[in-house]
């Protein structure tokens, strides 16, 4: 989960880069956050689930949780101790499902035909 949070910092920080030369106007903020605390929640949420193996979805909705509860505490923590309603929900919303649609990335099903192809030629 470590290296999950790590690429997600490394992405804000990347468009901070992008904010201050003025490459990306800062109209489009709240789309482009939105979009990294989705695919961060989402790498996390596969990350977590690859390693563990079984139970993906259980565990990228954990991660999800653990995400959302690390992010509303640092808007909190950086915001002066106020986030709106809309920038909490957001926040709940893409976490939540990034990292249930990461938990799903790494379901295991396998491939039945490839499988009965096999047992046939034996």
């Amino acid at each position: 989960m470590l290296l999950g949070l790590i690429i997600t910092v490394l992405m804000l920080l990347g468009a901070a880069l992008l904010f201050s030369t003025g490459k990306i106007s800062y109209s489009t903020a709240p789309e482009i956050i939105t979009g990294i605390n989705f695919a961060g929640a989402a790498i996390t949420g596969a990350l977590a689930a690859g390693l563990r193996g079984k139970e993906a979805v259980a565990t990228g909705l954990i991660v999800g949780t653990t995400f959302m509860v690390l992010l509303l505490l640092v808007g909190l923590a950086f915001g002066g101790g106020r986030l709106s309603g809309s920038e909490a929900i957001r926040i709940a919303i893409c976490s939540l499902c990034g990292g249930l649609f990461g938990g799903v990335l790494c379901i295991r099903r396998g491939n039945k035909k490839l499988h009965k192809k096999h047992v046939k030629k034996r």
